[in-house]
């Protein structure tokens, strides 16, 4: 089983231990280890603080909402028949993986725009 690794946060605070019990132990040094442990309690804050996660779409995210446009388009323009995700990369440009295709068509099944259906082993999509 994989040991547990000290997180910075952890570090910091046992340092800031470490330092205190100097300060005590050798007073002659007090004062270097009370600017060593204000510098430290400052770096603990900034590891401390939770970050905010941004409500915005990601630059990845705009782009792929872009390319599940296109592929809507593209398999309206196709007809009833459904397609797969090979036909999708030759037909949209952007599209050059079955990965990219994948993450692209789940955003059109999301806003309900296309439906995923299994066809044996391979996935097809068609308009919903």
């Amino acid at each position: 089983m994989a040991e547990k690794k000290m997180t910075r946060k952890e570090a910091l605070q046992w340092t800031l231990d470490i330092v205190a019990d100097y300060a005590s132990d050798y007073p002659e040094n007090a004062e270097m280890a009370n600017q060593v442990w204000e510098v430290l309690n400052k770096m603990l804050a900034q590891v401390s603080k939770s970050r905010k996660k941004s409500d915005a779409p990601s630059k990845t995210r705009i782009q792929n909402e872009g390319l599940a446009n296109q592929c809507v388009a593209a398999i309206a323009a196709h007809g009833d028949e459904p397609v797969n995700s090979k036909w999708l990369q030759e037909h949209v440009h952007g599209l050059m993986s079955p990965q990219k295709t994948t993450a692209v068509m789940k955003i059109a099944i999301e806003d309900g725009r296309i439906v995923k259906e299994k066809d044996g082993k391979n996935t097809v999509y068609r308009l919903a």
